[in-house]
């Protein structure tokens, strides 16, 4: 097949999470209200516990949007003066639950779950049929394992799967199937996205193989994420070795002014830091997503690991020089 479609790099594109996107949501008009709900019974009630201690303005429309009476798995709801509320569905059960309202998103926690794992898509080439599914650790309600695209002529649908499967960004495409089938297709995935992970599991007897062959890409998803961030954080120590970071709170004002290549925040349940009313990390990863900085969430590492307090942004090399002499960055 020769014409490709070419995917925006995450450098120039919005954030998506689970196919939404942030980066428009980080864009609708404040207040802000994020919910994050475990699972469990009884939701509705205690999102309203949640949202009355947090002072939440838009309280019944979030409300509104839960229509269960027990959660299969955690929530992460999110609503904006405008627009309508949008909800994700979270694997891993949450610290607890927590609402925050105010002039910024509170994206951290979502963001870190949808990282847990590497967004991944699996495309199954079969006798000239295929179908191209999509996992992550952070979804939409219902969602789940879901088809991009159903099962189709692959001569009809190459193109139309890698439009859909541009919204997810995945970083790991595994291609599955009879060594001819991937040989045959695979260019098509690799150019449409250089900077995704396009490995192949082939196979003569795909019923007989499924659950092994899944296990191991779940294995190597999760490995994959797991290589990011160290790569990230050797990065972001070259960038510093080099005078090209800015650490701690001074991170907010870089991420405003823009050139940051890179951001890489921790995200604690218990930092108060405030800003303008609302939690200084809140301010960060709320800008990140609204201007569509890259943006990487890791664990506590201690300054001499990771960024000092947390918060680290590598500037592009042009911002360097600039950053250096700004009150800013001191």
């Amino acid at each position: 097949m020769s014409d490709h479609v070419t995917i925006p790099t995450p450098s120039t594109s919005s954030m998506f999470i689970a196919g939404v996107d942030v980066t428009e949501l980080a864009r609708r008009r404040p207040p802000f209200t994020s919910l994050y709900l475990n699972g469990g019974p009884q939701p509705r009630e205690r999102a309203h516990l949640a949202l009355d201690a947090a002072g939440a303005p838009n309280l019944h429309r979030i409300l509104d949007a839960i229509d269960t009476t027990e959660l299969l798995a955690s929530r992460a709801i999110f609503a904006a003066d405008d627009g309508p509320v949008v909800t994700f569905s979270i694997e891993e059960p949450l610290r607890h639950d927590v609402a925050r309202s105010g002039e910024v998103l509170s994206l951290g926690t979502l963001v870190e779950y949808s990282q847990f794992s590497s967004p991944h898509a699996v495309v199954t080439i079969e006798d000239d049929m295929f179908g191209v599914t999509s996992f992550g650790s952070v979804d939409v309600p219902g969602g789940g394992a879901h088809d991009a695209v159903g099962p189709v002529a692959v001569s009809q649908s190459v193109h139309t799967a890698i439009e859909q499967l541009g919204f997810v960004e995945p970083t790991l495409l595994a291609l599955v199937g009879t060594g001819d089938q991937l040989e045959r297709y695979a260019a098509n995935f690799s150019d449409a996205f250089p900077h995704a992970w396009v490995q192949h599991y082939a196979t003569d007897d795909l019923d007989d193989q499924l659950v092994d062959i899944s296990d191991q890409i779940v294995r190597d998803a999760q490995s994959r994420a797991a290589e990011t961030l160290t790569l990230e954080l050797a990065q972001f120590r070259a960038a510093r070795d080099a005078g090209r970071v800015v650490e701690g709170p001074p991170v907010l004002d870089a991420v405003r002014r823009g050139g940051v290549a890179t951001l890489l925040v921790h995200d604690d349940a218990d930092d108060d830091r405030m800003v303008d009313g609302d939690r200084l990390v809140d301010h960060i990863t709320h800008s990140a997503a609204r201007n569509n900085v890259p943006l990487r969430m890791i664990p506590n590492l201690g300054d001499g690991r990771g960024p000092a307090e947390g918060l680290g942004a590598v500037l592009a090399e042009d911002q360097a020089a600039t950053a250096a002499a700004s009150p800013a960055a001191v």
